[in-house]
């Protein structure tokens, strides 16, 4: 029996919760990230679009679970822009219905920005949050440019979470608080928790905490890209890492102690650049992937890190913020690894009741190209193209695949074909961050049939 939604003590109260309530169809996507120049934002070409469009029309509702745009790699004025198709299809295929959008770590200075102009509001009136925010909230520059794009749809902004029936939605980049990582690391992101006055020993962390911890990191980052320069000084740095990487890759080769002194020098590099949103972010990888595209200067976990690390860390959000007591099936996004119901425990105890965890994936294509057994990770477990279809009338959500057809990996397969494995890893080195482009006549897959009932 579906659990009853309400409160979940002090943590969970107070969010302003709202819910997508009665019988609805709803298609939750995450991660487009337009305007990113650290990958291909896919959703800004024709044919994905044309891949996405009969999912639009079968659905009552669209949620954006985060990072729409981002902001920490790319000017406001450029991500808009990138976003503009995907703005164009919405208006076409969702007349009279509802658009929800959730911030993620990339986009979520729209939400600081508001949570500012409420202080501001606070202090000028002497009225407290409850009497000024909802009049700010209209006043939202997003949501006007999202009434005014989609004049049609009902619009809406959420954070930082969502309920349809009885599904939470969250974007979950509060996942990164506990995600261990190297000493370097870890020694960066202690002065981001006196930055942010979190303590975490000895109690549990709430919303607040969680928000104080991505908040540093992601706002210097935004503010680095605005810049006039900013974009081009995030990629000459990277370019810098790539390089030292490919350096102590080939130093790493005669021996056992030449690799760990590599692997240490690529990990000090890498804390450099690649921070993450949270407490204590993972550097330590193999020394294969520390350059080439997997590098992200704001990524905790590379997309083809086993799946585990992030799910067990959500799992303990989930358990720290009270989200259990009342809801057995989650859904977030962040990691770019799609998931389909899939059980854990969080980092520490245990979860509330049997509960179980969807991941939208993403819509940006990053592949880690540092040695063929990363590419193929990453085609395993984080190709692009997906999305959670959510019917309230149905007993769980359904992950879709929108590209699922267009990946070399054959589905359920481990490696490429030996015979072609090699070849199709040099073409994807030789694309980098761009998108293998697709047949011409390649056809979309079929619609889910829990979609297309709607309408009905």
């Amino acid at each position: 029996m579906p659990r009853q939604a309400g409160p979940a003590g002090r943590n969970y109260a107070s969010t302003g919760l709202r819910a997508t309530v009665g019988a609805v169809r709803a298609l939750v996507v995450s991660d487009t990230h337009f305007g990113a120049w650290t990958g291909d934002d896919l959703l800004r070409h024709d044919w994905a679009l044309k891949r996405l469009a009969p999912y639009l029309e079968a659905v009552d509702e669209l949620v954006m679970l985060g990072d729409l745009f981002d902001f920490l790699f790319a000017t406001v004025p450029d991500a808009f822009a990138a976003a503009d198709p995907f703005f164009e299809l919405i208006a076409e295929k969702m007349p009279g219905k509802r658009f929800v959008w959730l911030a993620g770590n990339h986009d979520r200075h729209i939400m600081a920005r508001e949570l500012e102009t409420l202080t501001e509001e606070m202090l000028a009136t002497g009225e407290d949050a409850q009497t000024v925010g909802p009049a700010l909230r209209e006043h939202n520059y997003f949501l006007r440019f999202m009434q005014r794009r989609l004049p049609a749809c009902e619009v809406a902004i959420e954070y930082p979470f969502h309920r349809i029936g009885d599904v939470l939605c969250c974007h979950g980049h509060y996942l990164d608080a506990h995600v261990q990582g190297s000493m370097a690391n870890r020694m960066f992101t202690r002065g981001l928790r006196r930055v942010g006055g979190v303590k975490t020993h000895g109690r549990t962390l709430t919303i607040a905490d969680y928000e104080a911890a991505t908040a540093p990191l992601t706002e210097l980052l935004y503010t680095v890209a605005q810049l006039p320069s900013g974009t081009d000084a995030q990629r000459s740095l990277l370019e810098d890492i790539r390089r030292i990487g490919r350096w102590v890759r080939a130093i790493a080769s005669p021996g056992r102690e030449a690799e760990r002194l590599a692997r240490e020098v690529v990990d000090r590099a890498k804390s450099l650049v690649r921070a993450g949103g949270g407490l204590e972010a993972a550097t330590s990888e193999p020394v294969e992937s520390a350059s080439e595209a997997s590098m992200n200067l704001a990524r905790v976990l590379a997309p083809d890190t086993p799946v585990d690390r992030s799910l067990h860390a959500y799992a303990q959000v989930a358990k720290n913020l009270g989200l259990t007591r009342h809801h057995d099936k989650l859904v977030f996004a962040h990691t770019h690894q799609p998931l389909h119901g899939v059980r854990t425990t969080p980092l520490e105890g245990e979860l509330t009741g049997d509960v179980r965890f969807w991941n939208t994936g993403c819509w940006i294509y990053e592949p880690t190209l540092g040695s063929l057994e990363s590419y193929e990770r990453y085609l395993r477990i984080a190709w692009p193209g997906t999305a959670v279809l959510v019917d309230t009338q149905r007993s769980e959500p359904e992950l879709v695949h929108c590209l699922a057809d267009l990946n070399p990996l054959s589905a359920g397969a481990e490696h490429l074909p030996q015979g072609s494995a090699q070849s199709t890893y040099r073409r994807a080195r030789e694309a980098g961050s761009s998108f293998p482009a697709p047949p011409p006549a390649t056809a979309p897959p079929a619609v889910p049939q829990g979609a297309s009932r709607a309408g009905s």
